[in-house]
């Protein structure tokens, strides 16, 4: 159904306005303003982008998309890599995914050290199935790092052009699919109520779609988080060697 490769190159211009050029290598490991508000641009952590493992891993950039006090909730700009929801063609739910292990195992501790860690909000939630599904998934699962849910898309987002998404080359290297106009397809947390072989996903429109691939399928993965961020917390870390300039 789909290609393997993705042309990512086309959007540079156009999101470096928001999120800069992703994949950039450099010094620049933790950045936050400081009254970071919604829309922002944050860099947190790092993970491979550019394809090129020898540069060692890039900056990863995150937009705001919602704020509580101190806790700021934070999703990438771009994809970062591109996975199965799921290695098998089975009923599965968020819960019980592939890719949800992967994410708070794996990724989390390729992604980000042990302070970093500590800053990234435990937060439960569930699939968002129907409640009258009979597979569980309305049993809340406590992650540091998750996939946005259809209610979060529609909620952070006012239209698809907002929630289009460009890939990083090692996103584009590990397979994920893209328009001919260099937008990815992602993952969405939601499972698709009465068959829990397909997840949700995000097209390369922006368009959300209910019934969008079966879970054995691959697409791009962009982790969202919840974050705690204070001014104390921000000072000690500026006056380190974390916080050098806006990645931009």
């Amino acid at each position: 159904m789909k290609g393997i490769f993705c042309c990512f190159t086309y959007l540079m211009a156009a999101l470096a306005m928001v999120c800069g050029t992703p994949g950039q290598s450099g010094a620049v490991k933790t950045y936050v303003p400081a009254q970071p508000a919604v829309g922002d641009t944050i860099i947190f952590g790092a993970y491979e982008q550019d394809n090129d493992a020898s540069d060692g891993r890039e900056a990863i950039e995150w937009i705001v998309l919602d704020r509580e006090d101190n806790q700021l909730l934070v999703v990438s700009c771009y994809a970062l890599d591109c996975r199965q929801y799921h290695p098998e063609y089975i009923d599965v739910t968020w819960e019980s995914s592939d890719l949800r292990a992967w994410m708070n195992e794996d990724f989390l501790n390729e992604a980000f050290d042990d302070d970093e860690i500590s800053r990234i909000t435990v937060t439960e939630m569930t699939s968002e199935q129907a409640a009258d599904d009979s597979t569980g998934a309305d049993h809340p699962a406590g992650d540091r790092i998750f996939l946005l849910s259809g209610d979060e898309l529609e909620r952070y987002y006012t239209s698809n052009d907002a929630r289009r998404c460009s890939a990083t080359a090692y996103a584009a290297a590990q397979g994920v699919y893209c328009n001919s106009d260099g937008y990815c397809w992602w993952w969405v947390r939601s499972d698709c109520t009465g068959d829990v072989h397909i997840a949700w996903l995000v097209d390369g429109r922006g368009k959300i779609y209910p019934n969008g691939s079966l879970v054995d399928e691959t697409n791009g993965i962009r982790p969202a988080m919840w974050i705690h961020w204070d001014e104390a917390e921000r000072s000690k870390a500026a006056s380190g060697d974390k916080v050098l300039k806006k990645n931009r």
